[in-house]
């Protein structure tokens, strides 16, 4: 399969698909072994003040109920990609939350 392809089908996937937890929306689930994490994508054109403080009082709501949390914002991401997504890459290590490219070199080993 090529990269292209998947690439688009995934973010394709992401932005027509919302899950469902609680009565809420969330935009991304990641899952692991032993922990989930719910990753915000808070696009500019989408999400003004209003909305933006809506999805917080949304969020602090699951977090009462278990749920972890990180948010990324549009702005951030395509001014810098790689710092805009550092803090959700380090929030999955620290949850064990790991590729499927981590386990197989791990079986490989």
């Amino acid at each position: 399969m090529s990269r292209d392809f998947h690439e688009t089908s995934c973010l394709i996937l992401i932005d027509t698909l919302r899950f469902a937890v609680g009565g809420y929306r969330v935009d991304l689930i990641v899952e692991g072994d032993q922990a989930r994490l719910a990753v915000e994508c808070d696009g500019d054109r989408w999400h003004g003040a209003e909305q933006y403080e809506e999805d917080l009082h949304r969020q602090r709501k699951l977090e009462r109920a278990g749920w972890q949390f990180c948010r990324v914002r549009g702005s951030a991401f395509y001014a810098d990609a790689d710092a805009a997504m550092r803090p959700i890459w380090l929030r999955l290590a620290e949850l064990g939350i790991r590729s499927m490219q981590s386990h197989r070199e791990d079986e490989n080993d």
